[in-house]
């Protein structure tokens, strides 16, 4: 699905971030069956992704900080991003897992 990022850092914005691949279709894995050709949000299969780094320093105080992280989904419906719900529950008991490091 097609997510924006949102990072907000003490109260502030800090980022919003969109990883939308649509360019899978050109990898070299051609004339291979599956979905390999199909958009998706951060990586396109057989390539290397480096990851994204933020440079936040900015909105970093001395002392504590607080970091908040939302995620938002692309609705066909509305038009617009809208807050991630997953209202169906994880088929197969997958999870979801946000790792900050």
């Amino acid at each position: 699905c097609h997510a924006a990022y949102r990072i907000r850092l003490n109260g502030a914005t800090a980022a919003n971030v969109t990883q939308w691949r649509d360019d899978c279709k050109d990898n070299p894995t051609s004339e291979q069956f599956g979905t390999w050709d199909e958009s998706r949000n951060g990586w396109c299969p057989g390539s290397v992704e480096p990851g994204l780094f933020l440079d936040v320093t900015e909105w970093v105080r001395p002392g504590a900080n607080r970091l908040d992280f939302g995620l938002a989904v692309w609705s066909n419906s509305t038009g617009r991003y809208e807050p991630y719900t997953d209202f169906g529950g994880f088929a197969l008991q997958d999870e979801a897992l946000l790792v900050v490091g």
